[in-house]
């Protein structure tokens, strides 16, 4: 008896888990090769309580594949895209209305819902899968909430396609501390704009603000052999940039009990005082005190913070090294840039 037999008669039974599991193997066995049994397969564990997602990716593979086309995407749209189709109209409506009253977006023909170039289906929480209603196809997953900029929204000016990615996202945090200006099309021209002539604002008054440890999300490696000298090119320019984070040489196997014995002196500590005499890193009282009040700090944290605060690792930010003896004047953990609130 083959799997898709033993999965009809579990479902006839109304053993639902059984056939679900025996659908499943289905799917696994046929690799491609049997694309009705697929269908099926995904249709029931769809009905049943079954893992959505493999019939989600069952019936994409279909749809993309040329099999069962109209079945594959009108139980998609069934299933996946009317059930949410209320949720992203309003987030569009909202993002608009957002948008409409934004200082620094120029064009404001905004398409109703109904004619947007592209219908998201969503995955789950976060990941969609778009489909082009002009081309009839579905395009590669999206995360929207991947900070990595992985699609570019003006592609293609002639076409709405900004617009249409206001159904998934959600512009409010985006568009609080205004700090982006949209030009879009022939609005290109107007870069650079002049905002002390235009808006009467003056970047000069606002002064730069450090970044705090905790704002710090991704690190770039740079290794070298210690056989091998190669890198000492990079590392004239890396040391010398202000917008980097630069280490100096280090054991790296040393550094993981480095940072359990900094988060266990600052917890321990009573004060800044105690904690700056425990880890004899050169951190200003004013630091150590931000540190100590927030005990919470994770490893990360530790972990940027225990180079960093080494007056003889530290850039200035003109790029060069401080002399000895000066430390710098910071509220929290490093000095950097942050963009200024218009």
């Amino acid at each position: 008896m083959t799997a898709i037999e033993i999965a009809r008669q579990l479902a006839a039974l109304g053993q639902a888990k059984g056939a679900i599991k025996a659908y499943g193997l289905v799917i696994h066995e046929s690799e491609g090769n049997d694309p009705a049994g697929a269908l099926e397969a995904a249709l029931y564990i769809l009905q049943n309580g079954g893992d959505y997602k493999v019939s989600y990716s069952i019936l994409l593979d279909l749809y993309r594949r040329g099999q069962f086309r109209e079945d594959s995407a009108s139980i998609m749209t069934q299933a996946f895209y009317e059930p949410n189709v209320k949720l992203l109209k309003s987030r569009y409506q909202n993002n608009c209305k957002l948008l409409e009253k934004y200082p620094y977006l120029f064009r404001k023909d905004f398409l109703d819902f109904e004619f947007l170039p592209l219908r998201f289906y969503p995955y789950d929480d976060s990941r969609f899968v778009p489909y082009d209603v002009q081309e009839q196809r579905f395009v590669e997953y999206i995360d929207v909430k991947n900070p990595v900029v992985s699609r570019n929204f003006f592609k293609d000016l002639d076409r709405p396609t900004f617009c249409a990615y206001l159904q998934c996202l959600n512009m409010r945090p985006l568009l609080e501390d205004e700090k982006f200006v949209f030009l879009i099309g022939e609005e290109e021209a107007q870069y650079p704009i002049d905002f002390q002539a235009r808006f009467g604002i003056d970047y000069s008054q606002y002064l730069v603000k450090p970044l705090w440890v905790w704002e710090i999300n991704k690190l770039i490696w740079h290794t070298q052999l210690s056989s091998h000298n190669g890198g000492d090119f990079f590392n004239e320019i890396l040391d010398a940039h202000p917008n980097l984070l630069a280490l100096a040489s280090v054991m790296m196997d040393s550094m993981k009990d480095s940072v359990h014995s900094w988060r266990e002196a600052i917890h321990n500590a009573k004060g800044s005082k105690e904690a700056a005499q425990a880890l004899l890193t050169g951190n200003s009282p004013q630091a150590l005190r931000v540190i100590h009040e927030l005990r919470s700090f994770t490893d990360l944290a530790a972990f940027l913070d225990i180079p960093y605060t080494e007056s003889m690792t530290y850039c200035s930010l003109n790029g060069e090294t401080d002399p000895p003896g000066v430390q710098h004047q910071r509220p929290g953990l490093r000095p950097g840039y942050r963009l200024p609130h218009l």
